[in-house]
């Protein structure tokens, strides 16, 4: 069984803090994320077009 997602970021330290970034300017500080939640940062994210989470 073959999957068709696109590989994982070159710089995923890079990844993770812009996705942080993004959670935390629109949900305040927490200790955890919804998955609602982050879906909505990485739509924000300039990542949006290069990484598929639904894989």
């Amino acid at each position: 069984m073959s999957t068709s997602c696109e590989p994982a970021p070159q710089n995923k330290k890079e990844f993770i803090s812009d996705i942080g970034e993004i959670l935390v300017k629109d949900n305040g500080k927490k200790k955890f994320y919804t998955p609602d939640e982050v879906k909505k940062a990485h739509r924000k994210s300039k990542w949006y077009d290069y990484v598929d989470l639904s894989c």
